[in-house]
């Protein structure tokens, strides 16, 4: 069956990002988190034509080159590895619409159609495609790095059958975004975070990028929920969200705490 990104494409998968109609396995108490970097484009088609590693089924951003495409498919692989690795894990690939040309998608769901195109790459392991289908969901609403974070944090309590939170927390991503996600991994007092620092893009500026890392670890302890306008965080996030949605099952400021909170008080139990 051919899916067609003009269509209601969640409808098309399993409902992977519709909260109220998933449950994660009762055993689960790790989460997988891949952040997405790119999108699908609006006219992109997941048929037999489609060919994840070709750039023109994607929408990048203009510092992205084409070299950037084989890396965040690394990305993609690397998380399913890691589901497989892990029995009482899930994965969740995070990231909203960002882009014009990418209406129809977001970057979770992106993610979500390439692993699934490539059956999960399950050849090499004992899973059936069910088995991890039912442990993997996506976010479509974080619009930035704290957004991958907390978001699929609180999605994986609301789902969970005993509501509650991920006690191991890892995250996919290149190497050097490893400050800024440990950064939000403290913030949020998440007990046990692992970084997986992949390779970086090609011709980063490695001095320049760490210097905006630092800045932008300011930015967020100024700022964290993207409060207040003209603020930096606030003006990316207003940016960066295309389709003007806001996560909808409470305010981010409200779940943040909460999420914190909980991991203080597990932690003071122990």
């Amino acid at each position: 069956m051919e899916i067609f990104a003009d269509e209601n494409i969640l409808s098309l998968y399993r409902d992977c990002s519709h909260l109220e109609s998933l449950r994660i396995p009762e055993a689960s108490d790790s989460l997988i988190i891949v952040p997405g970097h790119a999108l699908l484009r609006s006219t992109t088609v997941i048929d037999s034509n489609f060919n994840p590693t070709d750039i023109s089924f994607w929408s990048l951003n203009e510092f992205q080159s084409a070299d950037e495409l084989s890396l965040i498919l690394g990305h993609i692989r690397t998380g399913v590895s890691k589901l497989f690795e892990i029995p009482t894990s899930v994965l969740c690939f995070s990231g909203a619409c960002t882009r014009h040309d990418g209406i129809g998608w977001t970057e979770g769901l992106s993610y979500y159609a390439v692993a699934r195109h490539c059956c999960w790459w399950v050849d090499s392991t004992d899973l059936s495609l069910s088995d991890v289908d039912s442990r993997v969901f996506v976010d479509a609403y974080a619009l930035d790095s704290f957004g991958n974070m907390w978001i699929p944090i609180y999605s994986f309590y609301l789902v969970h059958p005993k509501h509650v939170f991920p006690l191991r927390v890892i995250v996919v991503n290149y190497e050097f975004k490893r400050a800024l996600y440990e950064r939000h991994a403290q913030f949020l007092n998440v007990p046990h975070f692992e970084y997986i620092g992949l390779a970086n893009p090609h011709n980063l500026d490695l001095c320049r990028v760490q210097e905006k890392i630092s800045h932008l670890i300011r930015a967020y302890e100024a700022d964290p929920y993207g409060e207040n306008p003209g603020s930096e965080i606030y003006c990316k996030l207003q940016q960066r969200n295309v389709l003007h949605i806001s996560y909808p099952y409470g305010s981010s400021r409200e779940l943040v705490e909460y999420c914190r909170s909980s991991y203080a008080q597990s932690a003071r139990s122990v």
